[in-house]
């Protein structure tokens, strides 16, 4: 679908942040979630048209409020990538909470040298997400089902793999299927004394010991280096900012790049949020700079008016060396290698 060529993102409230602000009920336990949903969850997982992942969010009242489902093609296409937020542009929009962002996680469902990769992102929110028996939460790798609290919503990941799943005729019975997991590695992210209380606070819930879990440690605000000429020695990319108010450059790190770095006009935003070089054409939270193993690429989350590489519309796009990402006309990035 092409994206309305609009200079100011209507019907969308500005983001409000809150500070750790997972304004939820403790976490529902995923079997109770799973039960009472089950004919709904096996309808979708079904109904999905090959490999991938299906993707449920549970209101309050822990009925379902929204599916989706990523596919595993294993290409960048943009098929495989969510954006989770408040926005009526995301690809999960979930309006009922007004403590979540317009555009607060990123989800990703790929393929990895282990085979098919769930992995979660965090948009800079600084309230992140929960889960369950783990804690507060900027960035997840998992494979296997997921289970995550964002906002006032839960949302369960269940993978759709060759051959299907013949769920049987209970939730019971259907719960004793589910597929294996298991807790290979976790480090915990970087989190503040008020998060650390809140997560005790919620009441963390006991999914089950199968989950394989990598949780990456968290920022809360991405550092650039607006300087190449001062560079720190573990920088790989130079970024060339171009807006209609100036132009700047920003040294990126690998570990920037691993946790993902924003591109847009909001204050949370790595790149362009603490200096005003971009118009209004530029949505608060445009795009996502990020590496997985080895390939650096950009999102975008859901922007009012798109993105394109090197002149070619995307949703997600590759980056040689040398690449332009344009995020409006007149707002350009061109990335170099170091």
């Amino acid at each position: 679908m092409s994206k309305p060529n609009q200079s100011r993102e209507h019907k969308n409230d500005a983001t409000r942040m809150v500070v750790h602000g997972l304004q939820a009920l403790p976490a529902a336990p995923l079997e109770a979630l799973f039960t009472k949903n089950y004919n709904a969850i096996v309808s979708a997982y079904s109904c999905a048209p090959g490999p991938g992942c299906v993707a449920l969010a549970f209101d309050q009242a822990h009925a379902i409020a929204a599916t989706e489902f990523m596919s595993c093609a294993g290409v960048v296409e943009g098929a495989d990538t969510l954006i989770v937020g408040r926005h009526e542009r995301a690809t999960l929009s979930l309006s009922n909470d007004a403590s979540m962002a317009l555009r607060h996680l990123m989800v990703r469902y790929t393929l990895d040298t282990e085979g098919p990769c769930l992995r979660v992102y965090d948009l800079k929110t600084r309230q992140g997400f929960l889960v369950p028996d783990i804690g507060l939460c900027e960035t997840v790798t998992a494979t296997g089902p997921l289970h995550i609290t964002v906002g006032a919503y839960e949302m369960f990941f269940l993978p759709v793999t060759e051959p299907r799943i013949c769920w049987p005729d209970t939730a019971a019975a259907g719960w004793a299927m589910l597929p294996s997991w298991q807790i290979l590695d976790r480090r915990p992210p970087c989190l503040e004394p008020n998060a650390i209380e809140m997560s005790e606070r919620m009441g963390i819930a006991m999914v089950g010991n199968k989950t394989h879990i990598t949780i990456l440690p968290g920022v809360t605000e991405p550092s650039v280096v607006a300087n190449p000429e001062a560079h720190p020695s573990d920088a790989v990319a130079v970024l060339t900012v171009a807006g209609p108010t100036g132009t700047a450059t920003y040294a990126v790190t690998a570990s920037q790049l691993k946790l993902g770095l924003l591109l847009g006009r909001y204050d949370r935003c790595g790149v362009g949020g603490s200096h005003p070089f971009f118009d209004e054409t530029v949505s608060r939270v445009h795009a996502l700079l990020l590496q997985e193993n080895t390939t650096v690429m950009v999102f975008d989350t859901a922007s009012t008016n798109g993105l394109r590489v090197d002149g070619m519309p995307t949703v997600a796009g590759c980056l040689a060396d040398g690449a332009e990402i344009e995020l409006a006309p007149g707002n350009t990035i061109r990335w170099h290698e170091v």
